[in-house]
């Protein structure tokens, strides 16, 4: 709404904690039922509306996030470590799989870093997809995880999931390139949050010791 002479658009406000705002619901409730159930399908319809709006106006709402991707390439690159590699990512047992607890502690670390990702310019920059596997492939490193090459994982990856019935992941075409230059922004980043730390322990180090305290006046005057 606008108000004032010059017209300036204030945000229309609503407290729920206002008692025009619980006395609303209570009478509502006294009609119609529960007034959680009853505020909950209130805020569902206005959910709705709005997506209906953004679609109505062509507005693309969807954020693709590389978390999703991050399972996915953990059961891939199980199967593309170096034979002398004794650990597993993923083991199948009757039919079924799941994962280590070395596989889990691999996708957490990667989901923490696809959120550091996501809180910085990558998001923006490249695809979820590919930051789900650059976070999965420095992550191995890291963990000492023995994997082929860089550049003949990408291949064979590029090669399965040309033939994968998952649409989402048909498209997923990888690059070396690519890769190494979100590991590279993903290290450089983390140099940048542990520079300040590390420039502040020489500087304490250097710094000279306090003063010794001032001696009294009567033993000045001795």
């Amino acid at each position: 709404r606008y108000e004032g002479p010059d017209a300036k658009r204030k945000p229309w406000q609503i407290d729920e904690q206002s008692e025009k705002y619980q006395v609303l619901f209570h009478q509502w409730s006294c009609s119609n039922g529960s007034a959680h159930s009853l505020e909950q399908e209130v805020r569902e319809g206005i959910l709705s509306c709005e997506r209906d709006l953004l679609h109505a106006i062509q507005y693309d709402f969807f954020v693709d996030y590389p978390h999703s991707y991050v399972f996915r390439f953990a059961r891939f690159l199980d199967h593309a470590k170096r034979d002398k590699e004794t650990r597993n990512l993923v083991l199948s047992t009757e039919g079924h799989e799941r994962f280590t607890e070395f596989g889990n502690m691999i996708i957490t670390t990667a989901h923490a870093m696809a959120n550091d990702a996501m809180s910085s310019t990558l998001s923006i920059q490249y695809r979820a997809s590919l930051i789900a596997a650059a976070c999965m492939n420095l992550i191995c490193k890291t963990q000492g995880f023995k994997l082929i090459g860089l550049e003949k994982w990408i291949k064979k990856w590029n090669e399965e999931i040309a033939s994968d019935t998952d649409p989402k992941y048909q498209s997923i075409v990888l690059a070396k390139e690519e890769i190494e230059e979100v590991v590279n922004q993903l290290l450089d980043m983390y140099d940048a949050l542990q520079a300040p730390a590390q420039n502040a322990e020489p500087n304490a180090a250097a710094a000279p010791p306090p003063a010794p305290p001032a001696a009294p006046a009567e033993a000045a005057a001795d």
